[in-house]
Formats: structure tokens, C-alpha cells, sequence
């Protein structure tokens, strides 16, 4: 395999160079969990009229009680099949706000149990276009016996939908902000739109403990970017924790983080009024599921979170990001790609053609760092298509079916230049002469780089002692497809993880040439692979007429 110069000056200059991402804060003393269990209210005695009321973070952060009204109890709308409770919602901060608040997801609502406090579960659904103080809650024992166990496929009650689950992002602009909504949130089985917020502060003076009502933060990226949905705690025993009532990305297990949300004010609005809230800096804890009756968090576990360092050099200039995203699969190659779409947007400053070079250096527990090196070129916007590519090859290691990868760090280096550095492969011919398995040929290929001068490349190659009748010699850049049925992929047929691994550091770039033809067993072989200095397009094909004049007779 051909070394590149260029691979080893860019790591070099990767490792050496650029800091590692630091960890944010532990919380050092996490909230104390005093609650206990209560008892949970029997939804063979709901009827309606009975009263209670219902507990939210409101402006300052403040718990604030609400009233609660049951209305009826809707048998067979919730997860699994399980009833909801239809209530009533009013009070001060219900009024004010309009009805019940984007944000408010999980707010405990608690009715009378034979003279003692009982809950009855968390406010999780809302009708969208109708009164804003009616709601649906889902039952504590729903929320009890589902987020920690398998449990069935989520489907929205008619009619209603999730209470909205405010996503406040920090650090992205208007394409990131977009590319986040289209691909990461688009996996959510509700929609969610994303909200721009200051990321996080420097936390409150003076904290509010974390107890049921409490506004909580769930991060999927924290530092120079900032991913993160607002919800409010349900119940809180011992160290565990329960919030929503309804799924966030429906992930099932998960690992995020968990941190401290203070709540800044609640906007009213024609649709939907919202929550807008600052994020705390410290972690409180590691959500650990994300099922249909809501989501789960430990307050004495780490959530698992990826250092990312990733600059950007143009004209001499750097703009680095430094961020910890969660390892969470499919996610992280995803945030990693719109982060990646940020730093360029920064750098870069425009939507222009361009070309770059990506090198990565990837960590994994238990082996060797990965290291990759790529190159991209675009006739009309290089940022979006290096972001695309930012994430590619993360991808495939997120999604193998080996294994877990487990990555400990990442680091991103892109060079961009606003020259594009690609160029079209137009014509190959062979030498004449008798063509024969086993022999060798000679190429002229004709490359015509982007507004440069033409180049004509001579090389010889061997053929196969055996080729397929009928066959052809396929000349193509190395991220072309050599027809339909091929995705201009790997061709290699991969059994483990570390096979994988070895694939994903050997395999073809896009500035290489490949010259492969056909065997006889029907596997195609690749005769030659030469690397440009940029990206190579197209795909040529020349049938081969063997020469059989040597053969022995019969």
C-alpha cells in the first residue's frame, strides 16, 4: 500500500499541535435525593372530579403549583396499551402562560389517596390546536415499570401529541442549526425544533435542589456546541430518576448527560408556549434510557461522552471547536457533522466551491487510535460536503455489527482551500499488442484536473491468470461506482471488527485512481491504485479481446 506524505504531515500536525478536549465538571456534590416513593395512585379509582395538583419549574427557577382537574380516564392510549388520564390544567403560571408550556413535560401531578399525598404520573401529551389546559399524564407505574425494561413500540395517542420537548442549541448557526434538525432530531418519533440559547452558564449562585418539578437538561453535546432538551423531573428515589412520560429520541438504552436547567421565563404563544432556560455547567448524573413512558436517569453514574477537538485551517488561520458529545450510536457521527458544518461556516464565511482535506485521528478503548485521511471537492459548496464527510466513516464504525467500538477521543483537522481539486478521468486506451491472462498491458489514461492543463498518465499492469470471459477493464476514481449495482464502495468482504478497522485504514481515498478488472471466479481485483493530488470523477471501461493464439490444443 502507496505511503501519503501528506497523511503523516497532517496527523503530525494534528497530535502536536491541537489540545486535548477537557472534560467539563462533576458535579462534586450531586443534589441529594430525598424523595421516597410514593404511593401511586390506582387508576381503577379515577373518575371524574377528582382534584389535585401539579408541580414545574417556573421563572427563577422556582417550583410553582398548578391545579389539576381529572377528566376521564382514556383506557388503551398510553405505552403499551396502558390508560392516560385526561385532566384539567389551571392556576397563575398555567394562565399566564396560556395553557400548558413546551418544557412542562414530566411535571409530576399528584391527587388525594385516602388522606395521604398520592402520585398520579407525569403530564406528557397535549391537543394541538385546541385549549391549551387540557392534557394527558401518563401513570407513574407506567413510567415505574417501562423506562428500565424492554417495552413496546411507542405510537402517540390519537389525536394528542408529546407535550413539546424545547431543544435548546447553543453555538450553531442557521445551516448547522438546520443539518441538526434534518438528521439528528429527524429520528425522534415526535417532532422537534430546535431553539436557539446562550449554551450553558456559569449555573446559579445559589441552586435550587434537584427534587420532583425540577427543570432538567438532556445533553447530547456540551461545550463550544451545545445540544440540549429541556424536561421536567417526575420522581426522584434514591438515585434514580424519572422524566418526560413520553420518549425524547426513543433510543431506548441511552447515555447522556444529565445537568441542571434553570428557567429563565415562559414565552406565551399562539401555538405553543415554551420554556427558555439556561443549562448548568456540571453534570448531575447519566440519562440510561429513553423509553415510551419516558426517560430514566442515574444520579451515580457517568454518562459515556466523547471528547472532540476540531479545527479548521484556512489561509493560515485556525478555528477550533472543543466540545464532548454522547457516544450514543447512531448519534455521535451525526453531531460530529454538524459541528463540523459549523467550524467550516466560521472559517469559511460563505456557500462557495472549494476543496478540503479531513484527517482524523480517532481513539478506541483497548487498540490502536484510528487514523483516516480524505479529501473533498465541491462545485458548489465544500463546507456541507466536508461536514457530510466528517461523519462517513464515523458512521460505519458506529453502525458495524461486530461490535461496540467504544471511542475515548476524536480529533478533526480540516484544511480547506477554496480552489477546487478535482478532475475528470475522459479517456483510457491500450497499447497495442496481443492481450493475454497473466500478461501485461499498457494504459495511457487522459485526466483533465479542474481548469488546469490536461495530463496523460502511461502505467502497465497485470492481468489475472484468469479472467472472466468477456472481460473489461474498469479505470474509475476510487469513490465512483463501476456500475449499478455498485455504490463505489468497499468491495472487501468483512467478517469482524478488526477486519473492519483494517478496511477502514487501507481503503481506497478519493484521490486515487483504480484499475480492476474481472476473474474468473467473479470477483473483481484490482490490478493498480494511484493516488492525485485531488479528487478523481468518472469511470472508463474497455472491453479486453484476448489473444488465445497461444493456447495449447486440444
Amino acid at each position: 500500500m502507496p505511503r501519503h506524505g501528506s497523511l503523516q504531515a497532517l496527523l503530525t500536525l494534528l497530535t502536536g499541535t491541537l489540545l486535548a478536549c477537557a472534560g467539563l465538571a462533576w458535579a462534586q456534590d450531586p443534589p441529594p435525593a430525598t424523595e421516597v416513593r410514593l404511593r401511586a395512585f390506582p387508576l381503577e379509582r379515577i373518575e371524574p372530579g377528582l382534584e389535585g395538583f401539579g408541580l414545574t419549574a417556573g421563572p427563577g427557577n422556582r417550583i410553582e403549583r398548578f391545579w389539576v382537574r381529572v377528566l376521564a380516564r382514556q383506557d388503551g392510549l398510553g405505552p403499551g396499551g396502558q390508560p392516560l388520564v385526561l385532566i384539567a390544567a389551571s392556576g397563575a403560571l398555567i394562565d399566564a402562560a396560556g395553557g400548558v408550556a413546551a418544557g412542562m413535560s414530566g411535571s409530576p401531578v399528584y391527587l388525594d389517596l385516602d388522606g395521604e399525598q398520592a402520585l398520579l404520573g407525569a403530564i406528557a401529551y397535549v391537543f394541538p390546536d385546541s385549549d391549551g389546559h387540557l392534557a394527558l399524564v401518563t401513570p407513574i407505574e407506567a413510567m415505574r415499570s417501562q423506562t428500565l425494561t424492554r417495552a413496546p413500540p411507542w405510537r402517540a395517542p390519537t389525536g394528542a401529541v408529546p407535550v413539546a420537548t424545547p431543544v435548546l442549541v447553543a453555538g450553531l448557526g442557521a445551516r448547522a442549526l438546520a443539518l441538526l434538525e434534518d438528521t439528528v432530531l429527524a429520528l425522534a418519533p415526535q417532532r422537534l425544533s430546535p431553539v436557539r440559547a446562550g449554551g450553558s452558564g456559569p449555573g446559579d449562585s445559589d441552586p435550587t435542589p434537584l427534587q420532583a418539578g425540577s427543570a432538567i437538561a438532556l445533553q447530547l453535546v456540551r461545550g463550544d456546541v451545545d445540544v440540549a432538551a429541556i424536561g421536567t423531573v417526575t420522581e426522584i428515589v434514591g438515585p434514580g430518576l424519572l422524566a418526560l412520560g413520553h420518549p425524547f429520541l426513543g433510543t431506548g438504552p441511552a447515555s447522556w448527560a444529565l445537568a441542571p436547567a434553570s428557567i429563565t421565563a415562559i414565552v406565551p404563544n399562539r401555538r405553543v408556549p415554551f420554556k427558555l432556560a439556561n443549562v448548568g455547567p456540571e453534570l448531575l448524573g447519566a440519562v440510561v434510557a429513553d423509553r415510551p413512558a419516558g426517560v430514566a436517569a442515574r444520579l451515580d453514574e457517568r454518562p459515556e461522552l466523547i471528547p472532540v477537538t476540531l479545527s479548521v485551517d484556512l489561509e493560515g488561520q485556525r478555528q477550533t471547536l472543543r466540545f464532548e458529545v454522547a457516544a450514543a450510536e447512531p448519534l455521535w457521527p451525526l453531531l460530529v457533522a454538524v459541528a463540523t458544518l459549523e467550524a467550516l461556516d466560521r472559517a469559511w464565511s460563505r456557500v462557495a466551491p472549494g476543496s478540503a482535506t479531513l484527517a482524523w485521528e480517532l481513539g478506541l478503548e483497548g487498540g490502536p487510535p484510528l487514523r483516516l485521511l480524505e479529501q473533498v471537492s465541491s462545485a458548489s459548496d465544500v463546507a456541507l460536503a466536508a461536514a457530510r464527510m466528517a461523519g462517513a466513516p464515523l458512521a460505519l464504525l458506529a453502525e458495524n455489527a461486530f461490535e461496540t467500538p467504544r471511542p475515548t477521543s476524536l480529533q478533526l483537522l480540516i484544511e480547506v482551500d477554496e480552489r477546487r481539486r478535482d478532475g475528470e478521468l475522459v479517456e483510457v486506451l491500450l497499447e497495442a499488442g496481443p492481450l493475454r491472462a497473466g500478461g501485461t498491458i499498457g494504459l495511457h489514461l487522459r485526466l483533465q484536473p479542474w481548469r488546469r492543463q490536461s495530463e496523460v498518465h502511461t502505467l502497465s499492469v497485470t492481468l489475472p491468470d484468469a479472467l472472466a470471459a468477456d472481460a473489461e477493464l474498469v479505470v474509475r476514481g476510487a469513490g465512483e461506482p463501476r456500475d449499478d449495482d455498485h455504490d463505489g464502495g468497499v468491495d472487501t468482504l468483512i467478517l469482524s471488527y478488526a477486519e473492519l478497522l483494517t478496511v477502514l485504514r487501507e481503503r481506497p481515498r478519493s484521490g486515487d485512481l483504480v484499475i480492476e478488472v474481472m476473474g474468473a471466479d467473479g470477483r473483481w481485483q484490482v490490478l493498480e491504485r494511484r493516488s492525485f493530488p485531488y479528487l478523481v470523477r468518472g469511470v472508463e471501461r474497455v472491453a479486453l479481446e484476448l489473444d488465445a493464439s497461444d493456447d495449447d490444443d486440444d
